[in-house]
């Protein structure tokens, strides 16, 4: 009679993990957070990626972009673990305020900003409501020129700025 015995000794994946996708406004950036167990990682793709050897990288995309994070264990087992996470841009407003227009003093000017849904219109002297896209300004003759800067919002978040002189 004979007897012998084998061990097996069996390695854990390495892990790979980061959050949720995540929404961004153009020209904004945001940290990814990513968590691993591993003897190593890498980001994918880089390219707008600050620090992109950390775990925790800030991302700066131009448009939407899947970022890759992978680990890799030399101590067990060899094979990659990967999870991604997607980093949606929302465009830039195209907002519009009008062109630049005379009036003659204390006659109505209609308003008319485009580009978003929500609007700031600063500043709000001679405005007949500041928020909305189309207010009406009335300037009496102490004013000879003023510029209106108008903020558009989306619903967001995101903004943008453009300007009328009168």
């Amino acid at each position: 009679q004979a007897r012998d015995s084998v061990f097996y000794r069996v390695s854990p994946y390495p892990v790979a993990a980061v959050a949720s996708d995540t929404t961004i406004c153009y020209g904004n950036r945001v940290s990814l957070q990513g968590f691993v167990v591993g003897s190593s990682f890498k980001w994918t793709p880089t390219a707008s990626l600050l620090n992109a050897n950390q775990v925790q990288p800030i991302a700066g995309p131009s448009r939407t972009t899947t970022y890759i994070l992978t680990a890799n264990d030399t101590l067990g087992c060899p094979k990659p673990v990967s999870d991604t996470i997607t980093v949606t841009v929302i465009q830039p407003l195209k907002v519009f305020a009008g062109n630049d227009t005379s009036i003659v003093a204390s006659q109505p000017l209609q308003l008319n900003a485009s580009g978003g849904t929500n609007y700031l219109w600063t500043p709000a002297t001679g405005l007949s409501d500041p928020t909305i896209a189309n207010p009406i300004a009335i300037l009496d003759k102490t004013v000879d020129s003023i510029t209106y800067t108008v903020t558009a919002y989306d619903l967001n978040g995101c903004f943008a700025k453009d300007a009328v002189k009168v």
